[in-house]
């Protein structure tokens, strides 16, 4: 009883602001060329759409994703069920690339550093590894030893239940760093479970958000002070005994003035199926926008729906044509000067 009032608790935090996120049904202004497949330009206090394609077209939003795994932690945090200072056992299995990792399995981070990994460096350890942890502690178990078979599966539909407690309709979740479905299931099976066609027409496939529900979570995400403090972070430190490694945000806009515009956030994200994906937040005096684009590519280029991630250049390889990977911020840039 008292395991599920601590996730009620989790769930419901704020949860009278909620009604804030419902942006107005008038139409956005005609924005610039962008090459993104969707993008949303929103007013941070108004909640009205300034700029938008696409705004409800349900895409892949790859590492976006951790917008919500991070705003769940942070509510934990601030309720009080979990500390900066706990230490959790970091989980490795099926997160991409072991070069591209910072924490060994079987680690003990503490749950802020994890949190800085999630949001500053896009660490899907960081990211499998704190869904884990809150999930063994919803169930009572609050050991570290290996984890439960379905825990991570556990702490996605709770991601998804907090979707839809902010009236996030067009959202859902399968993991909580934002890997193609088909890249995690494919290190469990012999024959890859492709999510083509209506992908997400299959379970294991729906992994998915809009620009317009990504822009409206940010928003919200922004309310909590912890959560724009480390979404505004440049950098953060890890060290390893009398080693001390420094790792640099992978949003490239982040700090940048455009046209009187500072950015301060958000979150990167680039998978093969989601392609490049940016969420950012800027201010201007007095007002306070999110931008969101998805799959930031070049219209008509695509094949049979398939990206292809090259990951000695970072770019996406989109049918023949390749896209650099600072496509996402350049639209960004003209969505801003468009505003």
């Amino acid at each position: 009883m008292l395991i599920h009032h601590s996730i009620a608790h989790c769930l419901v935090v704020g949860v009278s602001l909620a009604s804030l996120l419902i942006a107005h049904d008038a139409q956005s202004a005609p924005g610039p060329n962008i090459y993104a497949k969707a993008y949303v330009v929103l007013d941070n206090q108004t909640g009205r759409i300034l700029r938008s394609k696409n705004a409800n077209l349900r895409l892949p939003m790859a590492s976006t994703t951790k917008i919500m795994t991070a705003l769940m932690v942070i509510e934990a945090l601030d309720a009080g069920i979990v500390q900066p200072s706990d230490l959790v056992s970091v989980n490795t299995k099926n997160t991409g690339r072991s070069d591209a990792r910072i924490f060994g399995t079987g680690q003990h981070v503490s749950v802020q550093t994890l949190l800085d990994a999630l949001m500053i460096k896009s660490s899907n350890e960081a990211a499998l590894s704190l869904g884990i942890h809150l999930a063994r502690i919803w169930r009572g178990d609050h050991s570290l030893h290996p984890p439960q078979k379905n825990d991570h599966g556990y702490f996605a539909k709770w991601m998804t239940k907090r979707a839809k407690l902010l009236n996030l309709k067009n959202t859902h979740f399968v993991n909580a760093h934002g890997r193609d479905p088909e890249d995690v299931t494919r290190h469990r099976k012999r024959k890859t479970r492709r999510c083509t066609g209506n992908q997400f027409k299959k379970k294991a496939c729906q992994h998915f958000s809009t620009a317009h529900d990504l822009a409206r979570l940010t928003r919200y995400a922004l309310k909590n002070p912890r959560f724009r403090a480390l979404v505004s972070q440049r950098s953060f430190t890890v060290k390893r005994g009398k080693k001390v490694s420094r790792y640099e945000n992978t949003n490239q806009l982040l700090g940048e003035t455009i046209r009187g515009w500072s950015v301060y956030g958000v979150k990167t994200g680039t998978t093969n199926r989601a392609g490049h994906c940016l969420v950012s937040a800027a201010k201007k005096g007095q007002r306070d926008v999110t931008i969101v684009v998805l799959r930031s590519t070049i219209q008509g280029q695509k094949k049979n729906g398939d990206y292809y991630w090259d990951s000695d250049t970072r770019d996406v390889r989109v049918g023949g044509a390749t896209l650099s990977n600072g496509q996402r911020f350049n639209d960004t840039k003209k969505l801003l000067k468009s505003i």
